[in-house]
């Protein structure tokens, strides 16, 4: 049998930045990377690639935001019959920050806004991981009937 070369995916260094200055300054951050690069999916994915955007806004009323964006194809493990099956990532929300918890109530009340309290410092790595986590599903499986078990 004839081994397939593969290489090594290497963990994403740390990405801390200053998520005020992020927002004000329009920046934006972006990679392509194995699902094992980062640490918390790589215990949800058994392989697949993602491709991630963080962008930094400012609204009209002075508000900032984080637009995150992640998609790709990856494997997980159906739940059924412990098969590997695809399953499509799409992830596409904008996060308001907020100074304290009164903000984030008070962002969080509003229609369809979402809103995370923010320090001097945020991780985009975690924020992705975050994002991607809460979009999966409780138990992940093929649909009925279509297992190969």
């Amino acid at each position: 049998m004839k081994e397939s070369a593969t290489l090594r995916p290497i963990a994403l260094h740390p990405v801390e930045v200053d998520p005020w200055r992020f927002c004000k300054d329009a920046q934006s951050w972006e990679t392509r990377s194995d699902v094992t690069a980062f640490p918390r999916l790589a215990h949800e994915f058994t392989q697949g690639t993602l491709f991630c955007r963080v962008q930094g806004r400012v609204n009209q009323r002075g508000s900032l935001s984080l637009q995150v964006m992640v998609s790709g194809d990856v494997e997980m493990t159906c739940q059924r019959c412990l098969n590997p099956m695809p399953y499509r990532v799409e992830v596409e929300r904008t996060l308001y920050l907020a100074r304290n918890e009164a903000e984030l109530e008070r962002l969080d009340a509003l229609p369809d806004s979402d809103a995370i309290q923010a320090g001097e410092s945020l991780s985009l790595v975690e924020l992705i991981e975050d994002e991607v986590l809460l979009g999966l599903p409780v138990a992940v499986m093929h649909p009925e009937g279509e297992c190969p078990a």
